[in-house]
């Protein structure tokens, strides 16, 4: 059975107003919470985005998935989530990842280094410090020198009013950052990654993980992609655009061999990944991915036509189950 308060919906739009505008016509169908990657508001900042959204909306959490790690200092994305987070009490769920390489190194010009992991497990401490504690007092590791940092409560305070404790998920693709995630993450988030892989592997992974910080396993939110449409034809081509660059990809083909999916065959990419069809078709698919370790879904809409009139129906859908 599908509970609508273990689905989120991905909010995407040509540029913020539109963003904005469809996460508050998901907050009218019900909708439990929302989540936005970088760049889904037509290159407009997230965090800029949900602080207009927080005050047009009362009920609907506000997830980013995610924000990239390298194009922004811990302690920065602290202070933006510090701001979302006191016009949405309560809401906002901060999803933190490395991106890939190739973007950071040849967009972004950041050189990434080999490290990736280390780096990511020294930003989770960092921006955890600076939210839930509200300072850092010394920090010393090799990617990160922080110290006397209190920019929550004012550089010159002189004891700590304490921080705000946002959850913060990490995005995992292999089984090392499924690790990290279940020892230094709140929880888990994925992308692309089929659900049989996540409900074994993945899953065995963040238990390893969870049990080395000595807590409870952390839950993993996966993304599923879902297209509405009976028609084969239609499903393949808008799956096949947007899930190309990803087979193509040196960390994705790895984990698509990892999961017994042959990258080189987009059907069979597509028929591990996808949720398609009519309502019952949805309801059905998207009731077999949760469980067995997986809390919580990110409902991906890749639209074939009318992406206003196609999300309008699946809020519509989702708020029936």
């Amino acid at each position: 059975m599908v509970f609508l308060e273990r689905l989120g919906v991905a909010i995407e739009g040509s540029n913020a107003q539109e963003a904005v505008r469809r996460i508050e016509q998901a907050e009218v169908a019900g909708i439990h919470s929302v989540w936005m990657t970088s760049g889904a508001a037509g290159g407009a900042d997230v965090l800029t985005v949900y602080s207009n959204a927080a005050s047009r909306t009362r009920l609907v959490k506000l997830g980013t998935s995610v924000v990239q790690a390298y194009t922004r200092h811990p302690l920065v994305l602290a202070q933006q989530a510090l701001a979302v987070a006191s016009f949405a009490p309560g809401r906002v769920r901060l999803g933190v990842g490395s991106s890939h390489r190739h973007i950071m190194e040849k967009v972004y010009g950041i050189k990434m280094g080999a490290k990736v992991l280390e780096y990511m497990r020294e930003y989770i401490t960092v921006l955890r410090a600076a939210l839930w504690e509200g300072k850092v007092d010394e920090f010393s590791g090799k990617h990160f020198r922080i110290k006397g940092y209190a920019g929550l409560i004012g550089l010159n305070a002189q004891k700590s009013a304490g921080g705000v404790n946002v959850p913060i998920y990490l995005a995992a693709l292999n089984p090392l950052a499924f690790r990290l995630a279940g020892e230094v993450a709140d929880g888990a988030i994925t992308w692309m990654c089929p659900p049989s892989y996540i409900k074994t592997k993945a899953l065995a992974a963040i238990e390893e993980g969870s049990a080395v910080a000595g807590k409870s396993r952390i839950p993993i939110i996966a993304h599923v992609p879902v297209v509405l449409s009976t028609s084969w034809q239609d499903v393949k081509r808008v799956a096949t655009v947007r899930f190309m660059p990803y087979v193509r990809s040196e960390f994705y083909r790895k984990m698509f061999l990892n999961a017994g999916v042959d990258p080189d065959d987009i059907d069979s990419v597509i028929r591990a990944v996808l949720v398609w069809g009519n309502e019952e078709d949805i309801k059905e698919g998207l009731g077999n991915v949760l469980g067995d370790g997986i809390e919580e879904l990110i409902v991906q809409l890749l639209p074939t036509s009318d992406a206003d009139a196609e999300l309008r129906l699946l809020l519509s859908m989702l708020a029936k189950l």
